[in-house]
C-alpha cells in the first residue's frame, strides 16, 4: 500500500516487493525510512499484534476543544443538532465568521480522516459558513462536545486475505 500526501509518502507492506519498491523509488527521490509509524499527516497510528492498525486524532481533537474554549464543557452523547436545518437562520451579530469557518474546517478534517460518525452533522454546519447563525455556532460546539466525550474513537483497519 502506498499513500501519498503532497510530499509525504507512506509505504506499508512486507516482503521482497516492498523492499524492491523502496529501492527503486530511492534511486529517484531522497527518502527516509522510519520502521515504526506513529503518526501520518496528523493522524495517530497504532499497530495491533494481528497486523492491523488503529487510526485516531485524539491529540488534535483535544487541541480543538481547548482552542474553542470547551475544555470545561460537558460531553454530549450525539453530534447532531436535530433542530438545525440548512434552510433556516440569518447571520447573528457577534459570531466571528473566521472562528466559525476554522472550527468547521477542523471538524471536516476529523470527519474525513478518522471520525465519519460526525460527517452528517458537520456538513449541515458547513452550509452556514457564509453567514453563521447563533444556532449554527451552537451546533458546531455540540459536535466538539461530542468529540470530547468520544476521544478514543477512531478507525480500525484489520488485515484481510485476498484468497
Amino acid at each position: 500500500i502506498v499513500l501519498i500526501f503532497v510530499d509525504d509518502f507512506l509505504v506499508i507492506g512486507s516482503g521482497d516487493q516492498m523492499e524492491e519498491f523502496i529501492a527503486n523509488i530511492s534511486k529517484k527521490l531522497c527518502i527516509s525510512s522510519n520502521a515504526e509509524l506513529s503518526q501520518y499527516i496528523g493522524v495517530d497510528v497504532s499497530k495491533h499484534p494481528d497486523g492491523g492498525f488503529f487510526l485516531s486524532q485524539s491529540l488534535d481533537i483535544q487541541k480543538c476543544i481547548a482552542k474553542h474554549g470547551l475544555s470545561d464543557a460537558k460531553p454530549i452523547a450525539t453530534p447532531g443538532d436535530p433542530d438545525l436545518h440548512s434552510d433556516e437562520g440569518i447571520a447573528s451579530e457577534g459570531i466571528n465568521i473566521s472562528d466559525y469557518r476554522s472550527a468547521v474546517g477542523e471538524l471536516l478534517y476529523f470527519a474525513i480522516c478518522t471520525r465519519p460518525d460526525i460527517m452528517a452533522a458537520v456538513i449541515i454546519c458547513a452550509q452556514f459558513q457564509r453567514a453563521p447563525s447563533a444556532k449554527a455556532w451552537q451546533a458546531v460546539k455540540r459536535i466538539i462536545r461530542y468529540l470530547k466525550g468520544t476521544l478514543n474513537v477512531g478507525i480500525r483497519l484489520a488485515p484481510t486475505t485476498l484468497d
